[in-house]
């Protein structure tokens, strides 16, 4: 369960906020939409613990986020939530498989699943890709790698950041289908945040921001 309390953010060095009392609770899985500029991925950010609200709560279970310190939100961060943003990084000198065997040990420490991962990259129809290097991935095959990425840790929460906007429809319906699922089988809550309106018809739960 990740939930905020009437949470509000500004940028630093300006007057006006971004967004004010946002509340918001998801046990599942929730799609908010809002058009370009509305504070989307400011919030996927509050949520993560990467920016600090200037008021109100961020609980994840019975964790309050927003009063971590740095480095317990860091280490908090890597065993419990996964990040797909927008536009992924990736260690490009490490191949795909490479990428998400990393991220897997960082996070835990323990032996990396092999199998889990391929079995990943074949629902996300990238498998053939293992062992490329990221810069060699369409922008669409790169947005897939780090779903994956995100997912193979089992996280608490999984955030996602406009997953679908350089996906066709097809492989869009393949995330979209992905992520829900995941939900169902890791019990993760997750937050996708989107202005693709092909989204709408996989979430049972929205709020448009």
């Amino acid at each position: 369960m990740i939930q905020t309390k009437r949470i509000s953010y500004k940028y630093p060095k300006q007057e006006e906020l971004v967004f004010k009392d946002i509340s918001l609770s998801a046990s599942q899985a929730l799609l908010i939409s809002g058009e370009s500029g509305s504070g989307k991925s400011t919030l996927l950010h509050l949520l993560s613990g990467i920016l600090k609200p200037k008021s109100g709560k961020i609980l994840i279970d019975n964790t309050e986020l927003s009063r971590l310190k740095e480095y317990q939100t860091d280490r908090y961060r890597g065993k419990n939530i996964g990040i797909v943003f927008q536009k992924p990084a990736f260690i490009e000198s490490f191949s795909v498989f490479g990428n998400i065997e990393f991220h897997y040990w960082l996070a835990t420490r323990k032996k990396v699943p092999k199998q889990e991962i391929f079995n990943i990259l074949v629902q996300l129809d990238i498998a053939e890709q293992a062992n490329k290097f990221p810069r060699n991935l369409s922008t669409g095959q790169r947005q897939r790698a780090a779903i994956a990425r995100a997912i193979i840790n089992n996280p608490k929460v999984l955030l996602v950041d406009e997953p679908t906007s350089s996906l066709d429809n097809k492989n869009s319906h393949k995330v979209a289908g992905l992520l829900l699922e995941s939900v169902h089988e890791l019990e993760t809550s997750l937050i996708v945040v989107t202005h693709d309106d092909r989204l709408k018809k996989h979430f049972n739960n929205h709020m448009e921001l």
